[in-house]
């Protein structure tokens, strides 16, 4: 049971945050039960090579000495220093393969002319409108 307020002196407001199985609230005993036997513990996750070698290479020269030699400073194995590397050359190239596709602003302007029938919204006049401050400073 939660019990919420909108004020300070307001009345609170009961709610049952159980769930419901089948029509049926689940009681506490029957969650406590659920923790003990139906819950696992799961594995760790895999250590991730490229944090572990950015944690030696760029933030361990940082730390201080009484800390360097912490397992989360720890120096990587070749192995995962190669892994690294594959993962970072790998992700740059999907990235440079990806801006390749994509068209520089020249090529756009020149798509929108070829499809506009020849002018660019760029190269369009702007209208005389009443002048705006900066023009009316010049012109005086």
């Amino acid at each position: 049971m939660v019990h919420c307020r909108v004020g300070p002196d307001d009345e609170p407001v009961e709610f049952d945050l159980r769930r419901v199985y089948d029509g049926i609230k689940v009681d506490g005993q029957r969650v406590e039960l659920l923790f003990k036997e139906a819950l696992t513990a799961m594995p760790p996750p895999k250590p991730n090579t490229e944090k572990i070698v950015q944690m030696h290479e760029k933030v361990r020269p940082n730390v201080p000495d009484e800390y360097r030699n912490d397992v989360l400073y720890a120096p990587p194995t070749e192995s995962q220093v190669q892994e690294a590397r594959m993962i970072k050359q790998v992700r740059t190239a999907r990235r440079k393969s990806k801006n390749a596709t994509k068209p520089t602003a020249a090529e756009a302007d020149e798509t929108a002319a070829d499809q506009s029938g020849g002018t660019t919204l760029n190269a369009q006049p702007r209208e005389a409108g009443p002048p705006t401050r900066k023009k009316a400073r010049k012109q005086q």
